[in-house]
Parts: structure tokens; C-alpha cells; sequence
């Protein structure tokens, strides 16, 4: 994947320096490329930046994929019954904090309740219901489970059924 990348990177470079010296051609007549009057040095410094754009994204793409298996494997450790809902949303505060600010927000939006501990067995519970995607029946049961432990837990809360219906949107927040 580096590799082509690299191949990408410098098919690009190799791109615009020879735009920069012998134009384009073949351009549609009348289309004004909006970067015309950048300079050379100005084109190779745009590249910079979008390569070190690229490197930022790749590294944050990566974090958001151990994350994601990092939850899977608490959905499945909950499932297994090696680990309660409560120390499953202890966990996911964990993950939750490496997240930027704007991922925060949707959270909140996507998992509503009173209190942060409220909203955090929520998501675990959609994490282990979407775990449970190809065997509904174990679904139900576990899901059923969890929802028992939060009403336990939380007595005075408001919405408290996750039918697994709603949990099949198959984008749980990361």
C-alpha cells in the first residue's frame, strides 16, 4: 500500500513539473486551471503539505481501526460473559477520549441519556448487538441481558430498550 502511494506521490510530482515547464496541451480550451499561476516552488510546496496531510490522515485512520477492533473485542468479551456491561462502558470511556471533539458530540448524539455512564452502556450495548448481527436469536437473548443490567442499573432513566432493529444501521460510531 506504501508502495503505491510512493508510486502515486511521485507520478504526481513528475506531473506537475512538467506542466510547469511545457503546459497542458491538451487542456480543454477555455478551462483555467485555478493553480495557473502558482510557481514551481509554490506547486512543490503545495505538495508538501498535502503529503503531510496524507501521512496525519493515514496515522488518525489507523488509531480509529484499533479502536474499532478494540470495542469489537469488548462487544465479544461481554458476550462471553468474561466482562460485565458496567467494566465494558469503563472501557469505552477509555476509547471515547482519543476521539476529537467532534466525534464526542455525535456520541452524544447517537446515545442518549442522563449521565455519561448511561449513555456509554448504550453504546456498548449497540456494539454487542451489531456483534451479534448473523445470529439473532443469540441476539435478542444477549441484548434482552444487557438491557435487564441497565434498567438495574439505571431505575429512574429514561428509554432503555435497544431492539436490535435499530442497531442494524451497520455504522456504529467508532
Amino acid at each position: 500500500m506504501n508502495k503505491l502511494l510512493l508510486l502515486l506521490l511521485c507520478a504526481t510530482v513528475l506531473i506537475a513539473l512538467s506542466l510547469a515547464f511545457f503546459g497542458d496541451e491538451s487542456a480543454t480550451p477555455g478551462y483555467r486551471c485555478p493553480h495557473d499561476s502558482l510557481s514551481l516552488r509554490e506547486v512543490l510546496r503545495l505538495l508538501v503539505s498535502e503529503e503531510q496531510r496524507r501521512g496525519a490522515l493515514e496515522e488518525e485512520g489507523t488509531a480509529v481501526l484499533l479502536r474499532i477492533q478494540d470495542r469489537q473485542d469488548i462487544a465479544n468479551r461481554v458476550i462471553a460473559r468474561q466482562m460485565s456491561l458496567q467494566e465494558a462502558a469503563v472501557c469505552f470511556r477509555s476509547l471515547n477520549t482519543e476521539q476529537s471533539k467532534l466525534r464526542e458530540e455525535m456520541l452524544l448524539a447517537a446515545f442518549p441519556g442522563n449521565s455519561e455512564e448511561e449513555r456509554l452502556c448504550r453504546q456498548v450495548i449497540v456494539w454487542v448487538a451489531n456483534a451479534l448481527l448473523d445470529d439473532p436469536d443469540r441476539q435478542a437473548v444477549e441484548v434482552a441481558r444487557l438491557e435487564a443490567e441497565m434498567k438495574q442499573r439505571f431505575p429512574h432513566e429514561g428509554r432503555t430498550s435497544f431492539s436490535p432493529e435499530s442497531s442494524q444501521t451497520g455504522s456504529s460510531p467508532p
